[in-house]
């Protein structure tokens, strides 16, 4: 590693999407977007847009497009919404409390994952509770016009925002040849077990519980810096 102390990364999920496999029968025409480019690049006003992805980006952009957009939200399975009571900290506390049971050798709790895949943020609530986020299942190919599901139905689409997730983004790091079989790198909290002058911040659970939200990111960001302080003396 070069000669500086310590390096610090944060951050750095949205750049790097999931790649979606389906079958073409012609390359669409339309605007096909990830998540991270669609509010700056994507034009959607009274067009048919199909926002594909049932978490949090899918309901909230879904959510956000609902009003002025032929909105059609697509995602493999029924949403899940958190109860509308549950924020940030709450999510906090059943990360960390996850994060405390494996540490010692209890039964998984689940974590954020066992509330629900969606958090009942304002305008996903209002776009519900208006009927405006109806979920239709995942189709099976995309056509030179929009997209055909398995029975055959075809729908037009004048674009389609992907909202499938990120994947780490550690190619910077390549170099030091320490992500592991699952693109991770290694941690023992924050630190890089091959690395000990290496810490990474949030990235998600792997790096802290919660770590990837501006509430859970607090608390391992204090640790790294005490961390870091003590190393440099």
């Amino acid at each position: 590693m070069p000669d500086l102390p310590v390096l610090r990364r944060q951050g750095g999920l949205v750049h790097f999407p999931f790649p979606v496999r389906y079958q073409q029968h012609r390359p669409p025409t339309r605007a096909v977007l990830a998540a991270g480019a669609s509010a700056a690049t994507c034009s959607c006003s009274r067009r048919s847009t199909f926002v594909i992805g049932g978490g949090n980006s899918g309901a909230q952009i879904a959510a956000d497009l609902a009003h002025d957009t032929q909105l059609t939200w697509v995602a493999q399975r029924p949403p899940r919404f958190l109860a509308d009571d549950i924020d940030g900290r709450a999510l906090f506390d059943a990360a960390t409390a996850r994060r405390r049971a494996l540490d010692q050798g209890s039964t998984d709790t689940g974590g954020v994952a066992s509330l629900g895949d969606i958090v009942a943020v304002p305008p996903v609530r209002e776009a519900r509770d208006r009927g405006l986020l109806t979920r239709r299942p995942m189709f099976t190919r995309l056509h030179s016009g929009g997209i055909e599901w398995a029975d055959g139905t075809r729908a037009e689409a004048d674009a389609i925002i992907w909202c499938t997730g990120f994947r780490p983004a550690l190619s910077h790091l390549a170099p030091l040849q320490l992500r592991g079989p699952r693109g991770r790198i290694a941690t023992a909290g924050t630190r890089a077990v091959g690395e000990p002058r290496l810490h990474l911040l949030g990235y998600g659970d792997w790096t802290g519980p919660a770590s990837a939200t501006l509430i859970g990111v607090g608390r391992p960001a204090r640790e790294t810096a005490r961390e870091i302080a003590d190393l440099l003396g």
